[in-house]
Order: structure tokens, then C-alpha cells, then sequence
């Protein structure tokens, strides 16, 4: 029996971006992708909810000047993730 492929395999290794549904917005890099869980490297987790810049700009900034690591190694849940993209994808300009 061959492993089904996961959509999130695209994604590793790569900084990505990923909207959770706690209001918090998380940048870095993918290193693992479990059945239950994602592994970032290197992240920065943020609530932007009450963040004194827009989320556009707080990620455009993000990818200009690289991640403000808050986190050397992070598992987040994948039924608490939104959405997700690669940074470069995910700032408007």
C-alpha cells in the first residue's frame, strides 16, 4: 500500500505563513507535517488582533527584514489552521 501524499508537503522546508483560528497569525519554517500536528522552525507567533499595524504590513516587513523569532521550535494543532501560504505569497504589494 503506497502513502497518500499530503497537500501540505508543498510547503516544507519553504517560510510560510499560517492564519490560526485563536486570532494569532504564524511565520516560519515548515519542518514537519504530522496527521495531527504541523512543525515550524524558526517561527514568530503573533496575535494580531491587537497589533498596532495591519497583518499585510506586520508580514510585508516580515519577509523585507526576515521573521522575528519568538519561537526556536513550535507544533501547532492542524484543526486550529485557517489558512496557509508561502510569506512571499501572502503581503498585498
Amino acid at each position: 500500500m503506497t502513502k497518500k501524499s499530503d497537500w501540505l508537503e508543498p510547503y516544507l522546508n519553504l517560510n510560510v505563513v499560517v492564519d490560526l483560528d485563536t486570532g494569532h497569525v504564524l511565520i516560519g519554517e515548515l519542518l514537519e507535517v504530522g496527521p495531527d500536528h504541523l512543525v515550524f522552525w524558526e517561527a514568530d507567533l503573533h496575535d494580531y488582533r491587537n497589533a498596532n499595524s495591519l497583518k499585510e504590513v506586520y508580514l510585508t516587513e516580515a519577509e523585507k527584514h526576515g521573521i522575528n523569532v519568538n519561537r526556536r521550535k513550535v507544533a501547532v494543532p492542524r484543526n486550529r489552521m485557517l489558512a496557509i501560504s508561502r510569506l512571499e505569497d501572502a503581503k498585498l504589494s
